[in-house]
């Protein structure tokens, strides 16, 4: 188990950081449309991530989680409406 002693960061900050990591090799240029999940008014199932959609026809789908802290009580609902960027 890590070592969990930073403050807790919302789970759309990490989504922008994970879409941040993907496009930032220098080839960000194919990358010609990014669709962040936590924007939509009514997300997905995953409520946090990405699709990339590349110039050559790929595409990225990115996910992300968030989790309780030892002893810390889970959210009821996972997706925050307000934590979105």
């Amino acid at each position: 188990m890590p070592d969990l002693t930073s403050r807790p960061v919302a789970v759309a900050l990490v989504e922008q950081a994970l879409v941040a990591a993907a496009t930032a090799d220098g080839t960000s240029g194919d990358v010609v449309r990014v669709d962040r999940y936590s924007t939509h008014p009514d997300p997905p199932a995953v409520r946090y991530g990405a699709t990339l959609e590349c110039r050559d026809g790929w595409k990225l789908f990115l996910s992300c989680y968030g989790t309780a802290r030892p002893g810390a009580a889970r959210p009821e609902q996972p997706y925050q409406p307000l934590s979105h960027i």
